[in-house]
């Protein structure tokens, strides 16, 4: 009798053993990279590599991508026109064993039609008030819009709460005949967020100083009478230089040096 308890002590020992380690996770058979973004980023790019011996599909239609408030978006990737954005079915991706892919998504709430531009356009997922192409928001005002409140160079980069300024990618995997959905966040790159910021401030400096240019030039063309002289000529080609004398200092470019001035004769 004390034999036969031993037994089945040990069987129920055994069968719970086997419960637990059948509750274990599975190994995640793929290495999933994603590349920085940065506040023109207008998709993920991410790269996927199967590292198992069964094939991985990504079940895009299942996937979605979530924004700062908790909402899903549709995603399409890249193998799907713009204009189908919204009515396509998307074929699963399937990633060999020992084998990779690299592809990206975007949210379809940010991708639309410009009037103005007369072609399709897809919106920065980080929408930022001083972004170089702003003038595209009005055209569409349903975008997503991650931030209730668009960013300003006050809020980030170089701000400590940047590194708030994510979003989520919800992927639908499916290895063999077992589903892994699993959740991937990706953050603003701090560094490239401010190079980028630096290199808008650049380009409106210097076109800034173009249109300067040009005002100008507009202004001595029309002081410049239809019959001209030398007299006028000159007065003229001295008008030029103020210009261009303004638009160095504005630059804060040394003037060029004037020519030497010729020895007095004996």
């Amino acid at each position: 009798m004390k034999r036969l308890a031993t037994i089945v002590s040990v069987l129920m020992f055994t069968v719970i053993l086997h419960a637990e380690e059948t509750k274990k996770p599975m190994a995640k058979p793929y290495l999933i990279s994603f590349s920085p973004l940065t506040l023109s980023s207008t998709e993920i790019p991410f790269t996927i590599r199967n590292t198992g011996k069964k094939p991985i599909s990504i079940i895009w239609d299942e996937s979605t991508l979530i924004d700062p408030r908790g909402q899903s978006q549709r995603i399409i990737h890249s193998r799907v026109r713009l204009i189908d954005k919204d009515t396509a079915t998307q074929t699963p991706s399937v990633v060999a064993p020992g084998s990779s892919i690299s592809d990206f998504v975007s949210p379809t709430a940010n991708i639309f039609y410009s009037d103005k531009r007369e072609k399709w356009m897809t919106l920065p997922l980080f929408v930022v008030a001083d972004h170089p192409t702003r003038d595209i928001l009005t055209d569409n005002p349903h975008s997503i819009a991650f931030f209730e409140h668009p960013l300003t160079k006050s809020e980030c980069p170089s701000s400590k709460n940047c590194k708030l300024v994510k979003v989520s990618l919800y992927l639908v995997l499916k290895v063999g005949e077992i589903r892994m959905p699993e959740k991937f966040t990706i953050y603003l790159d701090p560094k490239l967020a401010e190079e980028e910021k630096k290199s808008w401030e650049e380009a409106d400096k210097k076109q800034e100083l173009n249109d300067k240019l040009i005002a100008c030039e507009a202004d001595c063309q029309s002081k410049l009478p239809k019959q001209s002289s030398k007299a006028e000529d000159a007065a003229f080609e001295l008008c030029m230089d103020s210009c261009r004398t303004a638009r160095r200092a504005a630059k804060n470019q040394p003037a060029e040096k004037d020519a030497a001035p010729s020895e007095n004769k004996p």
